[in-house]
């Protein structure tokens, strides 16, 4: 967090190096098993992505993957579905059909459905 906080004073909320830093910290919190503080700073990092970058920067398509990933560790499948649906279809229009981050959303998309039907 202090790294954040110093980059944010030096550089700026909105600057590329702190968006990034703070996408890897929400990263690291997923990664620790705090999904629900993980999900709560994507969401808000998001919005600040799109802010300061463009609602089509990819950097916002793996916020969101990050997103989706922790709605469904939290057990809200139907919700993580819903989200990865959305995004493979933006991940396939910006990156294309075939690129390996489209098709993990896509096979996401198939687990979670997976998990929904029992």
């Amino acid at each position: 967090m202090v790294l954040a906080t110093d980059q944010a004073a030096a550089l700026g909320d909105d600057h590329p190096d702190i968006l990034l830093t703070r996408y890897l910290m929400a990263q690291c919190r997923r990664d620790l098993g705090q999904y629900q503080q993980a999900l709560d700073e994507a969401m808000v990092l998001a919005t600040d992505q799109a802010a300061a970058l463009g609602e089509g920067h990819p950097h916002i398509l793996y916020t969101r993957t990050l997103m989706a990933d922790c709605r469904r560790s939290l057990g809200q499948y139907q919700q993580a579905l819903d989200e990865a649906m959305v995004l493979a279809t933006d991940q396939a229009a910006a990156l294309g059909e075939d690129h390996p981050d489209t098709v993990a959303t896509q096979q996401f998309v198939s687990e979670c459905q997976a998990e929904l039907e029992g």
